[in-house]
This record gives C-alpha cells, structure tokens and sequence, in this order.
C-alpha cells in the first residue's frame, strides 16, 4: 500500500499546500504535489531502481553546483535522497517554445558548462 504523501513529503522536511496530479513515468509513479517550497514530484519507485535515483541526485547536484539549472533533490533529515521507496525533485515546467537567437547561445554556455562540470564522472 503506498504512503500517504503527507508521510512522504514531511520526510524531506515538506508540507502539502494544495492540489496533487499524476504526473507520466518510466517505472516511476509520479505525483506532481504543491508545497510550502512550491511545486515537487514525489517520485515512488520499484526497488531495483533506488540505487539508480541516487546515482541521478548526486549527478544533478553536481551539475547543480556548476550553476546549471536543473531539478532539485530534495534530503532527508539524515541526509539521503531516498526515504522508503521515494524520493523529492523540485518541478520544472517544461513548455514549448521558439526562442531568440541569444537564448540559444545562453542555451550553449549552459551546455558547455555541464559537459565540464560532468568531464570526469564515470557515467
């Protein structure tokens, strides 16, 4: 049975603020949810890919850090990016778009800067 997603969300430190919606996965379930940090997925997850969704959270930490805008994972108290079979990303809205010229480049320099911020990661 899964966890109520207040259970969930109050692992990482979160509270529901309003509506939930299902959101397409792979081998994910999931839940687009509104919290007091704003919009989050809580990604529910067969157990033979939490390994995999960790080694995904320190990936984009690191490009993170790079200053490439990215999802965030969210922790645990203790520290970890998986409680349960969960876990906690920030939602980006991806929207289609024809963009200028300059984004296009910005797009680039951002592309640069996450193939070295990922040089030595043995992906």
């Amino acid at each position: 049975m899964p966890r109520p997603i207040t259970d969930i969300l109050a692992d990482f430190g979160l509270n529901q603020t309003g509506e939930t919606g299902d959101l397409d996965g792979n081998e994910s379930v999931n839940t687009l949810v509104q919290t007091d940090d704003g919009p989050v997925v809580v990604k529910t997850l067969p157990e033979h890919e939490l390994g995999m969704e960790v080694a995904r959270a320190e990936v984009q930490e690191r490009i993170r850090a790079s200053e490439v805008p990215c999802p965030r994972y969210y922790r645990t108290a203790a520290g970890d990016f998986v409680s349960g079979d969960e876990s906690v990303q920030s939602f980006v809205d991806g929207a289609s778009m024809d963009p200028p010229e300059r984004a296009v480049y910005a797009f680039g320099r951002s592309l640069g800067k996450l193939d070295r911020a990922l040089a030595d990661e043995p992906l």
